[in-house]
């Protein structure tokens, strides 16, 4: 997730990144400002080698799987992610159980 967010926050932009415990998980953030997902884009964005269409200004490439991993590695670990993108900003949350 933060690959993604270095590759895809414009110059001048900021990242970021936030951790903290609450209750019996651990909550994890990346918040990258200056690019935004479109609404109808988010349902995809974890599908296998799916790319956002004309979001890779900067003509980075990649391969689509790097969501779809995270997603899968998550949930393997018992976790969710979620996303959120608007108003000049996008943010990933990631919420782990933290197992004793």
């Amino acid at each position: 997730m933060l690959n993604n967010a270095c590759k895809y926050t414009p110059p001048g932009e900021r990242i970021l990144l936030s951790a903290r415990r609450h209750q019996d998980k651990i909550i994890l953030r990346v918040t990258n400002y200056g690019v935004v997902i479109p609404a109808n884009e988010l349902p995809r964005i974890f599908d296998k080698f799916y790319r956002v269409p004309s979001t890779d200004s900067w003509k980075q490439g990649g391969t689509g799987l790097g969501l779809a991993l995270v997603q899968k590695r998550v949930g393997r670990l018992g976790g969710t992610i979620e996303v959120e993108s608007g108003e000049g900003k996008t943010c990933f949350t990631i919420k782990l159980p933290i197992k004793i």
